[in-house]
């Protein structure tokens, strides 16, 4: 940012004028008064420095001890001066945290003149006479600024440095010496007592008129002022000391508020305390001093705004013409803006900035011409366009709006830029407009920086550019200025960086960039200018081009460039070899060859590091710094991702300038390596960028360079005919094995993909010229090896894993070169190479074989044929391989791999079947070029042996047999794998004594001869619900002592032990299906709770009032088969006796054992008496637990084993029907003629908060067969929730007969309407109220019976009951006496 003032770029904030401090320490004392005695040394122990020990007192021999004001003073400035610092950017803290930027200066420090009168005329000039004006103003003729001008630096270096908006002044406060030791002489004290009042007025009265003097300068220009007294700790004790801080602020008219404070000595920490409340109290003041000024300023605005031509009259007569209102609404809006950053109002700033800059731009595109071209004017106006655009995008990045920064840098980029090719004559062929340029990113570049170095640091977006893929050529330098920087340094890619706000490095990169076209252009200008001089004719140079000459093109460019490296290691992910490493490794994420590399952002991010490096060594290379140069490219293409990932236009230049390089170093060896390795890359000729001496501009490094060049081959050759190697006993090796190789050995193919051990299997390898793409994306032959002396080329055929990769020794096929005359060289060559085998003794693991390996023509194939075949187990291919290159002393060995070639070639795997004529036959399976060698199995015959399904519960037997087929004595070890149910339930698997509910392992079946068979028993219990149950079965077997003995290479593989694996599924299905049948029914013997009885409050008391009883009926049916099941014990497990309790099972335990065949079936009845909880009718959805559940013990009646089976049926849930009201009829179930019986009715409110008032009536019909004693008509007591009544009557038979109508008995509960509950309670009491009244259902005991929703389970025999009522006729059965 040293291209810009530092005035106009800083980072504004308020400004404390510090007085007083250089000299608190440097006060010197005033006389002491006669007769007293000197003052002792003031108290240091509170004082010390940090890292020093306090200081102690006087002692002899001990050095001087510091003044502890002047200790203070040092720190006061310490702590003050590192509040704020000017700084470009300021973090938000600092920003926001109310600290002023502290300047020191001296106690009579004078003020700049806020307005002078005009300067005195010169001889012969009539006087200026007009009112006095600022000497910043454009209307005062001695101004920098008249009469045109804008914005000095000078301005606002007035108010940063010359004015404050708070000035602080340290003075000290006068104490007077301590009185003397002697207190008995009280006139001493006397005259100490007087001496010491008339000092401290005296020196009060000094200090308040110091203050005052002051204050007349700071009242001038309505700044704050403050007074600090420094004083000993002692004199906050003094009971004078608030009389004379009064006095003094009295005497020298100090404000009331945050004018006047007392600091004593005191410690670091509460040092900086005072400081930050000291600040804290001064901030309002400035920010009021800087709010009047801009009020004061925006009348100056409104007032030209409104008379524009009031402004040209101040300085009428003058030649010059005055500053239009155009400029000075830039004035007045910069200075807006100034004075609203002062006050920290960020936004408010930025609507000003911005008013400012279209203002200024206004000035610019004037049609007037008001700021004409290369004038000083037009110099001064465009520096301030470029500061005020940093101020504003440093303020878009305070508001955390990152897109808008980098907008506002690209729309000043555009609009400057269309000024100068359009009005200016600065266009893109000027080295004036990319130093321009090339200045905007560097400042914007390094105003990230700054910011992004801050606490907390500035947060960069996470996106990074992405390069263009490999089919995309990289664009050039845009030719419009309009457009960014981004696509000349990036290309095309998924990343808009215009969109998008990078991270420093990138600007820098650009910027270098600019330095580059910027080179470029000025040494067309010193061409143009030199060739003149040469031919003869007069040109003049360009404006600035002596200045020009004296820059450092290749130093800035470098410098860039190198700080772009650095941030992008730091702010881009993690590279390979470390953010701070200069050599960065490969990428282990490489992509297969030939494929198109990943267009994501942390692989572009990546990369482009590596390309700025690219251009550091392209700088070093156009200094002359070949040695630097080579170091940077060694560095790059070691690393580069480009060799990887096939990005052929960009890898060419950076492997032909470093050839370039290595031969004007003169590295003979590096040089071969290098054309050797362009030419593996497919590029026929060397590309040498012959333009990097004389320009870095992006033109005429474009990537697509069409000037002739040498021939790579030719040049290759050359170099072997006149030089001979470093070291001229060993080959040169050359090892690039991620290029394609220099012949096509795409058709490496076996005959089968698989072949068992030591079983031969036919290969050929076909050698052919590889064809590429050229430059319009056709097919082409590439036709150098008929220039190249190859002598011998080597292949390796290597076993490897197919998921660790290539591992092993290998086996080799060495063809060596044989002259032939041109009539004896064929189209096809065949070679037979041998015999190939893997296994034996490494001296005769190669086969030989010789051809004419030129191919002049590029249909020549040459097919290598021969049989393979291994003596071990494995996966083997033709991997890689060696071409040798002999011409004259050099040998020159390269070497390559096959599973690597790029997926150039048009060579489909085709099988040559016929030399005369050449006929080949295409190879249409997958993985022609793999053979699988497999071992030879052991002949095992597994067999499992079990019924169709199993039962849940049962233990269920499977025969494991396992029979040797094989020709040799086996080993036998069985591994069973219960897998786990969809259910999750627990099974068991019992094998060989031993239980799992997974897996058992190692069930030794001994050792079997050929012929030979074992069984086993294995024992599966499943648990939880029916489905299949799967079982893995891994049979291994090894020849018998292949551990012990040793056997021959032959038998080897087949001694090892092997696994075969099988696997069987057990259908389970349950042993009997159930189903539940469930009703209920009250009970009318249980009396209910009586209060009474002390038994009703025991733990056992047992109450099924409101319950009633359960009957379940289950009906067991025997699982659908071919075997019969023998059921041996059946019995009811009670499991919940708190709410159910049983009654009575319909099985005895003496029933069974008895076999039940497919389908049979049996029912089990049982009652339950019911007590439910208190609050079991309140919820409608709840239910009892179950009570228990049946246990069935059984086994298959075919079964031989003892163990017996338990499979649980349980019982449903219990949802006994509610109650409300109920009356339960009690009568015998026949009674006899003439003999009187009881009937009798119980009658229960088992409501839960609603009380009944019940009534009967018993209608006795003539025709009635009974003779009735008891109650026809009445009230029956009123029922409380829960409690019950009975009434009963004597009924005498007069009739026979087995069904006989009872007499017709009605139960009415007369419930209060909302009406009559409203009335009077005399009326309620009397029962002539009005209310509703309903019947009460009748149930005879006898016959109840209900589902869980309350419903009859049938209607009651011989019952009859009228419509809408529930009018009930009960019958019963009367026989003679």
């Amino acid at each position: 940012m040293n291209s810009y003032p530092a005035e106009l770029i800083v980072q504004l904030a308020p400004v404390m004028f510090v007085a007083g401090l250089d000299s608190a320490a440097n006060q010197q004392r005033r006389p002491q008064a006669s007769g007293t005695s000197p003052p002792p040394p003031a108290p240091t122990a509170a004082v010390s420095t940090q890292g020093t020990a306090p200081v102690a007192g006087p002692s002899s021999g001990s050095k001087p001890e510091r003044d502890p004001f002047a200790i203070l003073a040092a720190r006061l400035r310490d702590a003050l001066a590192s509040q704020r610092r000017p700084a470009v950017w300021s973090p938000e803290a600092v920003r926001k945290g109310k600290i002023f930027q502290v300047t020191f200066v001296d106690k009579n420090v004078q003020f700049p003149p806020r307005k002078l009168p005009p300067p005195l005329p010169e001889a012969g000039q009539q006087p200026q006479h007009g009112p006095n004006r600022s000497p910043l103003s454009p209307l005062h003729p001695s101004s920098p600024l008249f009469p045109d001008g804008l914005i000095a630096p000078l301005w606002v270096r007035k108010h940063t440095a010359l004015v404050p908006s708070v000035f602080v002044l340290f003075l000290r406060l006068y104490e007077h010496p301590h009185p003397p030791t002697d207190t008995s002489d009280e006139e001493a004290q006397r005259v100490y007592k007087e001496e010491r009042e008339r000092m401290e007025k005296d020196r009060d009265a000094e200090l308040a008129k110091e203050i005052s003097q002051r204050k007349e300068g700071t009242n001038e220009r309505s700044i704050k002022l403050t007074v600090v007294l420094l004083a000993n700790r002692g004199m906050l004790d003094d009971p004078s000391l608030d009389s004379r801080l009064s006095n003094i602020r009295r005497r020298a008219t100090l404000d009331a508020r945050a004018a006047l404070f007392v600091l004593t000595p005191v410690t670091q920490t509460e040092l900086h305390e005072f400081v930050r409340s000291l600040q804290g109290a001064l901030i309002d003041p400035a920010l009021e001093y800087y709010t009047a000024h801009s009020k004061r300023v925006r009348r100056k605005r409104n007032r030209v705004q409104q008379n524009p031509s009031s402004v040209s009259a101040h300085i009428a007569g003058q030649h010059a013409p005055p500053l239009r209102p155009e400029g000075w609404t830039v004035r007045y809006e910069y200075k807006m803006a100034c004075f609203a950053e002062f006050r920290g109002e960020d936004e408010v700033a930025l609507k000003h900035f911005q008013d400012s800059y279209n203002a200024l731009l206004g000035l610019f595109t004037s049609i007037s011409g008001t700021l004409p071209a290369r004038t000083k004017r037009w110099a001064e106006a465009k520096v301030l366009a470029d500061c005020i655009n940093i101020k504003i995008c440093k303020l878009y990045l305070y508001n955390a709006e990152p897109s808008l920064a980098l907008g506002q840098l690209n729309s000043h980029l555009r609009r400057f830029a269309e000024l100068s090719i359009k009005m200016w004559g600065i266009g893109e062929t000027t080295y004036e407009y990319w130093a321009w340029v090339g200045r905007q990113y560097r400042v914007f570049a390094e105003l990230l920086e700054q910011g992004t170095l801050s606490v907390p640091p500035l947060t960069i977006p996470t996106v990074v550019p992405a390069i263009p893929t490999a089919n995309t050529s990289a664009g050039a330098v845009p030719a419009s200025a309009s457009t960014t920087l981004a696509s000349s340094i990036i290309g095309i890619g998924s990343l808009n960086p215009s969109t998008h706000l990078m991270h420093p490095g990138f600007y820098y990169a650009a910027a270098a960039t600019c330095a580059e076209k910027r080179r470029a252009r000025f040494l067309d200008a010193l061409s143009a200018v030199e060739g003149a001089d040469t031919e003869g004719v007069q040109q003049q140079p360009g404006p600035g081009f002596a200045n020009e000459k004296k820059s450092d093109h290749l130093g800035t460019i470098l410098e860039l460039y190198t700080k772009s490296y650095e941030l992008f290691k730091k702010f881009g992910p993690s590279l390979p070899g470390g953010p701070g490493s200069p050599i960065l490794q490969p990428q282990d994420n490489q992509n297969q060859a030939g494929q198109a590399p990943v267009n994501s952002f942390s692989s572009g991010s990546a990369r482009f590091p590596l390309w700025v490096a690219y251009r550091i060594a392209l700088t070093y290379f156009a200094s002359g710094r070949y040695d630097m140069a080579n170091k940077f490219l060694e560095r790059i293409t070691k690393t580069y991702s480009l060799r990887r990932e096939a990005w052929g236009p960009l890898l060419k230049p950076v492997l032909s300038t470093w050839y370039a390089c290595s031969q004007r170093i003169g590295d003979i060896d590096l040089s071969v390596r290098l054309a050797i390795e362009m030419m593996l890359r497919g590029y026929p000729s060397l590309g040498i960028p012959g333009q990097v001496a004389d320009g870095l501009d992006g033109e005429s490094m474009s990537l697509n360079q069409d000037d002739e060049e040498d021939d790579i081959v030719e040049d290759l050759m050359a170099v072997f005919r006149s030089t001979v190697p470093t070291k001229q006993d060993d080959p040169v090796n050359v090892n690039v094995q991620d290029c394609e190789p220099l012949l096509d050995l795409s058709s490496a193919l076996f005959w089968e993909s698989t072949a068992e051990v030591d079983s031969p299997m036919a290969f050929q390898i076909a050698l052919s010229v590889p064809q590429r793409e050229n430059s319009e994306g056709s097919r082409v032959s590439f036709g150098l090896l008929a220039k190249l002396p190859i002598t011998r080329v080597r292949l390796s055929c290597t076993p490897f894993n197919r998921e660790e990769g290539v591992g092993g020794d290998s086996v080799d096929i060495v063809v060596d070169h044989e002259s032939a005359g041109d009539n004896e060289v064929t189209t096809v060559q065949v070679v037979d190479v041998g015999e190939l085998v893997y296994g034996v003794a490494k001296d005769s693991r190669e086969c030989h074989g010789n051809a004419h390996l030129r191919w002049n023509d590029d249909d020549a194939i040459v097919v290598l044929k021969g049989i393979f075949h291994s003596q071990t187990p494995s996966d083997f291919k033709f991997t890689s391989g060696v071409v040798t290159i002999a011409e004259g002393r050099w040998t020159v060995n390269v070497p390559f791999r096959l599973d690597q070639q790029l997926p150039s070639s048009l060579t489909s795997p085709r099988w040559l079947v016929s030399l005369s004529p050449p006929k080949f036959i295409p190879m249409r399976r997958n993985n022609v070029s793999v053979l699988r060698i497999k071992e030879k199995r052991h002949d095992v015959n597994v067999k499992f042996i079990h019924e169709d399904h199993a039962f849940v519960d049962e233990r269920f037997p499977v025969t494991i047999s396992v029979t040797n087929m094989d020709a040799m004595e086996l080993e036998i070890l069985v591994d069973v794998l219960l897998q786990p149910s969809e259910d999750d339930s627990v099974n068991r698997i019992e094998f060989a004594g031993e239980q799992s509910t997974g897996l058992i392992k190692g069930v030794s079946f001994g050792a079997l001869s050929p012929g030979m068979s074992a069984m086993k028993a294995l024992y599966l219990t499943s648990m939880g619900s029916g489905g299949e149950r799967v079982l893995d079965v891994s049979v291994q077997s090894k020849v018998k002592g292949a551990s012990e003995i040793e056997v021959s290479s032959r038998i080897e593989h087949h001694a090892r032990a092997q696994e075969h694996l099988q696997t069987f599924v057990v259908p389970v299905v349950w042993p009997f299906t159930f189903s539940h049948e469930t009703t209920y029914s009250r009970r009318a013997d249980n009396p209910g709770y009586n209060l009474g009885d002390l038994d009703t409050f025991e733990r056992e008391y047992w109450d099924d009032m409101y319950g009633g009883e359960a009957n379940v009926q289950t009906t067991v049916t025997s699982a659908e088969g071919r075997d019969s099941i023998s059921v041996i014990g059946f019995k009811f497990m009670e499991e919940n006796k708190t709410y159910s309790k049983l009654l009575h099972c319909s099985i005895a335990e003496e029933t069974f054992p008895q076999e039940l065949w497919p389908g049979d079936d049996f029912v089990v009845f049982s009652s339950l008496s019911l007590a439910p909880p208190e609050n079991y009718f309140i919820d409608n959805s709840s239910s009892l637990p179950e009570p228990g559940c049946y246990e069935i013990s059984w086994r298959r009646t075919t079964s031989m084993d003892d163990f017996v089976a338990q499979t649980r049926i349980r019982l449903p849930q219990i949802q006994p029907p509610p109650d409300r009201l109920i009356a339960l009829m009690r009568l015998p179930s026949t009674v006899h003629l003439h003999k009187p019986f009881l009937l009798e009715i119980v009658l229960r409110n088992l409501h839960q908060t609603r009380t009944a008032c019940p009534s009967v009536s018993l209608d006795l019909d003539a025709s009635d067969a009974f003779v009735v004693a008891g109650l026809r008509l009445g009230q029956l007591p009123t029922l409380l929730p829960g409690a019950e009544a009975r009434v009963s009557w004597q009924l005498y038979p007069l009739e026979c007969g087995p069904v006989v109508s009872l007499p017709k008995i009605r139960i009415f509960n007369k419930r209060k309407s909302p009406a009559t509950q409203l009335g009077a309670m005399s009326e309620v009491a009397s029962g002539d109220a009005d209310g509703e009244e309903e019947e009460v259902k009748i149930v005879d005991v006898r016959r109840d019976d209900r589902w869980s929703d309350g419903n009859d389970v049938e209607s009651t025999a011989g019952a009859a009951q009228s419509e809408g009522s529930l009018v009930q006729r009960f019958t019963i059965s009367v026989t003679p006496s």
